[in-house]
């Protein structure tokens, strides 16, 4: 791989090269997720077809959390990056497992925590893209 040399030292251009596609994956993801929150609201105040829309759109924020893991790795972003991008994902699969609860009747109260592991991969979320803006902005490597 090719390396480009600043004045804190070498960078090698493939870490360079996530760098600002990540970025915007992770700003990319938390507006997903608002949609969600905007798609439930709308099935539950306004019309429950809404629901469908909600459900079909979740695979993208599944399908993106686990690109923008993969891209971390790859990207070799700091480990806290990292590790909340691997949560991210986490959380994802917990959204997933709480709506497979609520279908078991002994289980049915693992719905109340779909809501909250919501907001919780909203918050990792919205980390991950913070940190990552300070990363890409403001590290030596950038420059």
């Amino acid at each position: 791989m090719s390396k480009t040399t600043t004045s804190s030292g070498s960078v090698s251009f493939g870490k360079k090269s996530f760098r600002i596609p990540f970025l915007i994956g992770t700003w990319l993801l938390v507006a997903c997720l608002l949609i969600q929150v905007f798609t439930v609201g709308m099935s539950v105040f306004i019309d429950p077809s809404w629901w469908a829309t909600h459900v079909q759109f979740s695979s993208v924020v599944g399908f993106l959390s686990i690109v923008l893991f993969s891209a971390a790795l790859m990207g070799r972003f700091p480990k806290t990056i990292c590790s909340l991008a691997g949560l991210a994902v986490f959380l994802f699969f917990m959204q997933v497992g709480t709506i497979q609860l609520s279908m078991l009747s002994a289980l049915s109260f693992g719905a109340a925590f779909h809501p909250m592991s919501a907001f919780l991969l909203f918050w990792t979320a919205t980390a991950i893209a913070v940190k990552t803006w300070r990363n890409v902005m403001y590290s030596a490597d950038s420059r």
